[in-house]
């Protein structure tokens, strides 16, 4: 202890801060008759958190797109959009974690041997940040739907009568749990 106020140094912000990664995957199909065009798509987004135990964003998009050219005089067009996502917030107290002794073994298990002791220090005053975000669930979860429709009538050649009709819905959703 001569040279080190400490006996053990442990790197904290190592441990909360691990590699992410990002993969998208998207697979379509379009074809195009005479009359019609269509398309169907699917894209699979996947992003994992830098932050310990975060599952980071999860995105999957359902997209079907037809163009239908009835005569020369109708067309219909539709276009419809499908997202469903969830975030996983977690639950992490910044200030704390920059707050913590170098000496502090965040990975030591706690007395009934379950991962990540609770209290860390010797006074049992501070709270083990990976027991939080091992502990705690939180997540939001988004679904949402995007359609357009449009129907176009062109009586003469200077006249063109078009009907829209659009809408977005969404619904959100959070679940919080903590285990004690």
């Amino acid at each position: 202890y001569m040279d080190n106020p400490y006996g053990v140094n442990y790197d904290q912000l190592d441990l909360f801060y691990q590699p992410g990664n990002f993969s998208t995957n998207y697979v379509s199909v379009a074809t195009n008759t005479g009359k019609t065009n269509f398309l169907v798509g699917f894209e699979n987004t996947k992003q994992t958190g830098v932050v310990f135990k975060s599952e980071g964003f999860q995105r999957q998009n359902y997209r079907m797109n037809v163009d239908h050219q009835f005569n020369k005089k109708l067309k219909f067009s539709s276009s419809n959009l499908i997202i469903k996502s969830t975030t996983d917030q977690g639950s992490m107290d910044f200030f704390s974690l920059l707050q913590l002794q170098p000496d502090m073994n965040l990975l030591a298990n706690n007395p009934n041997h379950t991962a990540y002791r609770l209290q860390v220090d010797q006074f049992g005053t501070t709270i083990n940040p990976l027991y939080q975000l091992a502990n705690t669930s939180n997540l939001d979860t988004r679904n949402r739907i995007l359609s357009s429709y449009s129907l176009n009538y062109t009586p003469f050649a200077f006249l063109t009568l078009n009907a829209q009709y659009n809408f977005e819905k969404q619904n959100n959703f959070n679940s919080y749990y903590r285990a004690v």
